[in-house]
């Protein structure tokens, strides 16, 4: 007993001592030992290697009041080393419930495999509280790290479950640009992760990403929502603290295009800088906040390629090379702005704004069909609560109207079993003629309505009840550029011996991507061009939403896909992409018709001087209302097209 008292008393006293004022980089720079396995540089951290870093880990040590911290960066910056220090850090000296975050499962495992694990076994403290014996009593695994006094959760923002349970003091998202917007219908896996922390007055959150594109990319948004520090350095010959901004990097080449040789322009007193001078004003360098947070105790950072250290990332040269052989592809362009330059790609060949195209609006109004428009079709989309429908409007030359968009609330089950019994709502919209300028009813050619989602044997039912012409179930096709819409259709009824059953739903396959290419191509095209000449015209009466929503999507050309938009609403976009493929319609053809198919069209539907626009049937008649001729069978789909 009497010598277990020494013991007992250094116990107590060690519990007792007030914990130091170690920060992040303080307790880095003193224990942790990078491993060969995972660093290029394997031996003692060194925050003097890269000094831009020093501030940002030391905001999440124990006595700071900073509560989030968001890093926008470039790649090989050694942002993930400050996560993994982080890590460290609590372990060893302020134990607490941690949550680290990547962006799948398959991620999660990859990291804790090549790169939390090497750190454990080459830190020797952390070896120590991470030991073989704790890997054997089964409390640790691939997603639980338990240690004395805390917990570090490893999860997938894939996964609902890795975001709920017990609360977390402290947060780490690594590349939170590649979290999914919602997790099984749970909402925003960052709101998941925010409800887990309120219990902690002291709480912390570290959100690491590279962007990707504007608008759409989760990091810029959050960064923006900070003070936007940049790291200024001193130039080395007038003493200013500049910013390295990527189009002040000047250089010399061949005329094969290989680059020779690199430097830095001082934008303030014009000399230039080489990059040996660089590890210098990186070491005099501060951090400067740019703006003002949107709440308190909330920081913001961004990183890119020209601070590399010397040896520990591409030289200003290679940088140059790199940037010179992306000129030539937009993906390889987008790349290297996203993870060299970190910063959010904008792609300035299409550089549209809702106010800019809601400015082409014409004279007419929205359910009226101007001159030359001769061919109807619509587009519907299901919500959860609503249906979205865009009727569209075609004529020679490739031009096409936005007659009008419109949504209906109500459950989209019942508006569509409404409308295979000839009411309701939706069918009242669609059945109703439109009167064109030349008094002539005009109804719809083609109905294109999308069968994805949550009503898709309701979408059928409306489609196998014929109750209005051409009624097309659609359905996105998986694999980007396909056709708009596909030459045959899949029949979903079909008996137990696989016989297609006469009469029965046709599924129609639709190249989501390629429509909205269609849509994006002619916004772009109609720029500065005379409204009789422009491919894509609007009525004058369509609010600032519809126009919001048509660009509530921004292609990225990396992935070869279309991105929504954070916050916006895209469902006039998808409406107009669909009807455009109803326009493809064997029956309708419009892509199809030559002159002659149009000439004919015009002497049925505009046979005499325009009336009014929008004028009223009941008083308006028109001065030839003459039947269109009977089609031959070897003309079907290229002559009138069944929609007046």
């Amino acid at each position: 007993m009497v010598e277990a008292r020494p013991l007992i008393q250094h116990a107590l006293a060690s519990a007792l001592r007030p914990r130091s004022r170690l920060t992040v980089s303080e307790w880095a720079d003193r224990h942790r030992v990078l491993s060969g396995v995972a660093s290029s540089e394997a031996g003692r951290w060194r925050t003097s290697r890269t000094p831009m870093l020093r501030e940002i880990m030391d905001c999440l040590s124990l006595h700071s009041p900073v509560q989030h911290v968001v890093v926008m960066k470039c790649i090989q910056v050694g942002v993930t080393e400050v996560a993994l220090n982080w890590i460290g850090y609590i372990m060893d000296h302020a134990p607490a419930p941690t949550l680290l975050i990547e962006p799948t499962l398959d991620l999660r495992d990859k990291i804790a495999t090549t790169r939390l694990k090497p750190m454990i076994d080459s830190t020797p403290v952390l070896r120590e509280i991470m030991g073989p014996d704790k890997t054997r009593d089964g409390s640790n695994t691939q997603g639980v790290k338990l240690f004395p006094g805390g917990t570090l959760i490893l999860g997938g923002a894939n996964s609902g479950a890795s975001l709920r349970q017990m609360p977390i003091r402290y947060v780490i998202c690594d590349e939170a640009d590649a979290f999914p917007w919602d997790v099984g219908g749970e909402g925003d896996p960052m709101g998941l992760i925010a409800g887990r922390q309120t219990t902690f007055p002291r709480r912390k959150t570290l959100e690491i990403s590279s962007p990707t594109i504007k608008d759409a990319s989760r990091i810029d948004a959050d960064f923006m929502a900070g003070d936007q520090r940049y790291y200024h350095v001193p130039c080395p010959h007038c003493n200013a603290a500049i910013i390295l901004k990527w189009k002040m990097l000047q250089w010399s080449k061949t005329p094969e295009g290989e680059v020779t040789a690199a430097w830095y322009v001082c934008d303030q007193c014009g000399a230039e800088i080489e990059e040996a001078q660089k590890p210098a004003m990186l070491a005099a360098g501060k951090w400067v906040p740019t703006a003002k947070p949107r709440r308190k105790y909330y920081r913001s950072y961004h990183i890119g390629c020209l601070y590399y250290p010397i040896g520990l990332g591409l030289s200003w040269q290679e940088l140059a090379q790199e940037w010179i052989d992306a000129q030539a592809d937009p993906a390889k362009l987008k790349r290297f702005i996203n993870v060299r330059l970190g910063e959010a790609w904008e792609d300035r060949s299409r550089d549209l704004k809702a106010n800019i195209i809601m400015q082409r609006a014409e004279a007419y109004q929205a359910r009226t069909i101007p001159p030359g428009c001769l061919v109807l079709t619509a587009g519907v989309d299901t919500q959860d609560d609503r249906l979205a429908i865009h009727i569209t409007g075609f004529g020679r030359d490739e031009q096409s109207w936005v007659i009008d968009y419109i949504e209906i609330p109500g459950d989209p089950a019942r508006l569509l079993r409404d409308a295979t019994r000839k009411q309701g709502a939706l069918y009242d919209y669609l059945a109703q003629p439109i009167v064109n300028s030349f008094g002539i009813e005009m109804r719809l050619s083609a109905i294109a309505i999308d069968s994805g989602g949550h009503h898709t044997h309701d979408v059928y039912g409306f489609a196998r009840a014929h109750s209005l012409p051409r009624i097309m179930a659609i359905k996105g096709a998986s694999r980007p550029g396909q056709a708009i819409l596909a030459p045959r259709p899949r029949p979903q009824d079909v008996t137990s011996r696989g016989r297609t059953i006469r009469k029965g739903v046709m599924l129609w396959m639709v190249g989501s991507d390629t429509a909205k290419h269609w849509v994006h191509n002619r916004l772009v095209a109609d720029a500065g061009v005379e409204p009789e000449s422009r491919r894509l015209r609007f009525p004058a009466d369509l609010d600032a939403d519809y126009y919001n929503q048509l660009l509530g999507e921004v292609f990225d050309p990396e992935r070869n896909k279309w991105v929504k938009r954070r916050g916006r609403r895209n469902e006039a976009l998808d409406c107009l992409g669909y009807s455009v493929a109803a326009s493809m319609h064997p029956e309708v053809r419009v892509h199809r018709m030559r002159k002659r198919d149009w000439d004919a069209l015009q002497r049925v539907l505009e046979p005499a001087e325009p009336k009014a626009m929008g004028g009223n049937r009941e008083t308006d008649e028109p001065d030839n209302h003459r039947k269109p001729p009977r089609r031959r069978r070897r003309n079907r789909g290229r002559g009138f097209v069944g929609g007046f």
